[in-house]
């Protein structure tokens, strides 16, 4: 096997291929439980329960993902949150890149135990770091909901992507 950039050629002895060619760093963090979000106050979501973290790359004292050299590339990141048990008029989940919006999910008028999801890949240097936030408007405080019986309602999960 050889591999000249992203290309493989197999068959050919005393090739050597490099690698990784997996899908690392990868990790998956949620919230371990409940949240308070105050009304209108865009706040980050203090996911602090690290399901896995292959390179060690998510901080759970700054809830933050943050490439280190040798890792530099593009990422899949995804996001999820649920609400407990409250409604709003709305309320939006946010993937943030260096503490600035880089993609969200806006959700309207919903049930009570309304989940939010979203998703988005994302080119990141090394020193670049990525977390969630939630913002909501239904009045006064609202939690969103923590893990439930080793069931992740809130989370957040990433990997690198190869060959991109």
């Amino acid at each position: 096997i050889k591999q000249s950039g992203s290309t493989l050629t197999i068959g050919q002895d005393g090739d050597t291929v490099s690698g990784p060619f997996t899908n690392v760093p990868a990790f998956f963090v949620s919230l371990g439980s409940a949240q308070s979000i105050g009304n209108s106050s865009r706040t980050v979501l203090q996911l602090d329960t690290v399901d896995y973290d292959t390179n060690s790359l998510y901080s759970t004292s700054t809830y933050r993902f943050t490439v280190t050299t040798g890792f530099a590339g593009k990422y899949w990141f995804a996001v999820a949150s649920r609400n407990n048990n409250w409604t709003s008029n709305r309320h939006i989940l946010y993937i943030t890149k260096n503490g600035s919006s880089f993609a969200e999910n806006e959700q309207g008028s919903a049930g009570s135990y309304h989940s939010n999801f979203l998703s988005a890949t994302i080119d990141m240097a090394v020193g670049d770091y990525v977390s969630a936030e939630f913002f909501q408007d239904a009045g006064s405080s609202k939690e969103v909901s923590g893990d439930f019986s080793g069931t992740a309602l809130t989370f957040m999960t990433g990997y690198r992507l190869i060959g991109a």
